[in-house]
C-alpha cells in the first residue's frame, strides 16, 4: 500500500527537478505513472522475494537476519532496474 502513495510523489518529484533544470521531455502524467506501475510491481516483487528468503533460510537451519535482508537487498536493486526498464518501455 505505501508504494501505491510513495512512488507516485516520487515521479512527480523527478519530474520537477527535470522541469527546474530545463530538461522535462516527457508529460508529467507520464513519469508518474512509470514511477507508480514500477514502485507497485517492485514492491510485489519484494514480499514475494522476502517471503521465499525467509522460507528457504528456515528449512536450512540458517539465521534469517543474515540471510534475508542481503538477499533481499540485493535481488530488489536489480529488481528495481528491471522493473523501471519493463514499465519505461511498456508506458512510453
Amino acid at each position: 500500500m505505501l508504494a501505491i502513495t510513495v512512488f507516485p510523489v516520487v515521479g512527480a518529484g523527478a519530474w520537477g527537478v527535470a522541469a527546474a533544470t530545463g530538461s522535462v521531455r516527457l508529460p508529467v502524467g507520464v513519469v508518474i505513472a512509470v514511477a507508480a506501475v514500477a514502485g507497485a510491481s517492485l514492491a510485489v516483487l519484494a514480499v514475494a522475494v522476502t517471503l521465499l528468503a525467509t522460507y528457504a533460510a528456515y528449512r536450512f537451519e540458517l539465521d534469517p537476519d543474515d540471510v534475508v535482508i542481503p538477499v533481499v537487498t540485493n535481488t530488489c536493486d536489480v529488481l528495481g532496474v528491471v522493473v523501471l526498464f519493463g514499465a519505461v518501455e511498456v508506458l512510453v
